[in-house]
């Protein structure tokens, strides 16, 4: 569609929105706008970073409000943590009049401000054959703790359980050294990426990398292994070699049969697999919609909430001002959206190791104080900076190293957030590629 058009459908439709006070046609116009947003792809260009948001912000939010509209799904009543809790008219409204207001947002950046361009990765800074060598060396070096720490993660699931091991960090044999190095596997598998010649080393590179996420599957952990294998199959796709649709929807069928079964494996009540394939499908998607809850929830508790700066940039003000997870002081000086929902709507099971997850488009609403018309100009920033990113990562290998932490975190943002990209990712990010410059940068790219 003609991006002029749909940009005016989309200013008829929001301004419908902010008006309409009815359940039925706020949750249409919200709809309807998803649908333009899917009509605003640009034509000849599969897999883009626009592309991934949709499929994620469809699977964790907008697959139980379609779900709601054709009566397969009720978004007032839902179970979780093991009892039923309720939303009322006005709360959905809100969210719905929220996420049109966000999705609007991004529409309309990726409609104006995303400009097509050919990446030419032999603009890249250019490194010694040592500085390379070195770095692979270290890559699979570090992927050995990378492992490990993984491993010490899947044991302690099987020993304490999900929710001990996962989120209330119950660890056996658990060793600062080992997580160490498998920060740093992070930052330096990123920075090998940058230094890949062709294709195959790519390849190789990215098998490896994937496998310390994968191995969360084995915990019940779904969100770091998927997140990781769409994000090395965007990037491949966008600065190696075009991917082949067929094998990305294989792909795909694969995680619909497999991901109910991981949720199964960590003791997930509710992600029971039906007899037919058909309920098999509707309950999967269902469940993970389920992160749609976390919106109604921040308009329900906005005011109550105790964060001493906004959510989004929570992440990194807790660097520095750390607390205990799951206990009191998380919530009198923590800055997690997460906790401070759970705590709110559940009280004392919080301290239990439960928590709901937190998710982007709140997290701005909270930053927005509640004005949801605000949401537009703050998701246009953020689509404005990622496919700005997008298109620019390879031009620096410091650029590239934060450019791939928070695409995965962009990605992953309808479930959870991109301000987990301020982390300590980024000191060691700063420490190896000013490293990497001054000792193996060379004078010129055709040196």
């Amino acid at each position: 569609m003609n991006k002029k058009l749909i940009t005016i459908l989309l200013i008829v439709i929001l301004i419908f929105q902010a008006l309409a006070i009815s359940y039925v046609a706020n949750e249409l116009l919200c709809c309807i706008v998803f649908v333009l947003s899917i009509l605003s792809r640009k034509k000849g260009e599969t897999f883009s970073i626009y592309d991934v948001f949709l499929f994620t912000e469809f699977f964790f939010c907008f697959d139980i409000i379609f779900g709601d509209i054709f009566g397969l799904y009720d978004l007032h009543s839902f179970e979780h943590f093991g009892q039923i809790d309720t939303f009322n008219d006005k709360e959905l409204i809100t969210s719905f009049k929220i996420l049109s207001f966000f999705q609007a947002g991004i529409v309309l950046s990726w409609l104006w401000n995303n400009k097509h361009t050919q990446v030419d990765i032999k603009q890249r800074v250019r490194f010694s054959n040592e500085g390379r060598k070195l770095c692979l060396i270290l890559f699979y070096i570090m992927f050995i703790p990378a492992c490990a720490a993984k491993a010490i993660i899947v044991y302690s699931a099987m020993v304490y359980g999900y929710v001990e091991s996962i989120q209330l960090g119950e660890l056996v044999g658990s060793n600062i050294y080992v997580y160490l190095g498998s920060a740093l596997f992070e930052v330096i598998s990123a920075f090998c990426f940058y230094l890949a010649v062709d294709k195959d080393e790519f390849k190789r590179l990215a098998l490896l990398y994937a496998i310390p996420s994968i191995m969360l599957l084995f915990t019940g952990q779904r969100g770091p292994g998927i997140v990781t294998i769409i994000a090395i199959i965007w990037l491949y796709n966008k600065y190696v070699q075009k991917v082949n649709f067929k094998y990305v929807a294989i792909l795909g069928v694969g995680a619909v049969i497999l991901l109910p079964l991981i949720g199964q494996w960590r003791g997930d009540s509710s992600e029971l697999v039906t007899n037919s394939a058909l309920g098999w499908v509707s309950h999967f998607f269902f469940s993970q919609g389920m992160s749609f809850n976390v919106i109604p929830f921040t308009v329900r508790y906005l005011d109550t909430f105790t964060n001493k700066v906004p959510f989004l940039f929570g992440y990194l003000w807790d660097l520095f001002h750390p607390t205990q997870a799951y206990t009191i002081d998380s919530i009198v000086d923590g800055n997690y959206l997460a906790y401070h929902l759970a705590y709110n709507a559940y009280g004392d099971t919080f301290f239990l190791g439960h928590t709901m997850g937190t998710s982007l488009i709140a997290e701005l609403y909270e930053l927005a104080q509640g004005y949801y018309i605000l949401m537009l100009p703050l998701s246009f920033f953020i689509m404005n900076f990622t496919t700005y990113l997008s298109n620019n990562m390879y031009k620096n290998p410091f650029l590239f190293v934060i450019g791939i932490e928070y695409m995965m975190c962009f990605i992953y943002s309808p479930r959870d957030s991109i301000g987990k990209v301020l982390s300590f990712t980024i000191i060691y990010t700063i420490v190896f590629t000013l490293l990497m410059y001054l000792l193996f940068k060379k004078k010129t790219a055709h040196e």
